[in-house]
């Protein structure tokens, strides 16, 4: 087994993330590869003391720090336009794939946290809703193998 919180939680707190601990996705129960490990206190971190006891888990970030641009779509062709139309606007940024198609970009802001922006794109056949994280506290999920590359 890979001590994937272990390997990465350093790496990643170094370059400014809010790291937390979270299941991985062989764990079952509700919403693995998801939910936080810590059972109090995640939404504040986990504090680097404590990380050699969730090595074996996977990583979170927090998103007061680091929101996301999330597209929730399952349409390959519209995942794509709107990665394209959010690259053009906010610069290339890395991505992970999900259930494919669907995709999570991350950022980090400077300044005071924001809350959550809801964006509704409309075509002929469906209205497409996207949650776009950034409220304090929630997590962005890291599971293993998950990533696109840039």
């Amino acid at each position: 087994m890979t001590d994937y919180f272990g390997l990465h939680a350093e790496r990643l707190a170094a370059y400014g993330y809010d790291v937390i601990p979270i299941s991985l996705p062989t764990d079952g129960g509700n919403s693995p590869g998801k939910r936080p490990a810590q059972s109090k206190g995640w939404q504040n971190g986990c504090p680097p003391e404590a990380w050699p006891a969730f090595a074996r888990y996977g990583v979170g970030i927090l998103t007061r720090t680091t929101p996301a641009v999330d597209i929730g779509v399952k349409d390959q062709d519209l995942a794509e336009k709107i990665q394209a139309l959010a690259d053009r606007a906010l610069g290339d940024a890395p991505y992970r794939i999900g259930e494919p198609p669907k995709r999570l970009m991350p950022f980090q802001v400077v300044g005071e946290p924001f809350a959550k922006i809801k964006v509704t794109w409309k075509d002929a056949a469906r209205e497409h809703r996207q949650p776009q994280r950034g409220e304090p506290g929630r997590p962005h999920h890291r599971s293993p193998g998950e990533h696109g590359k840039r």
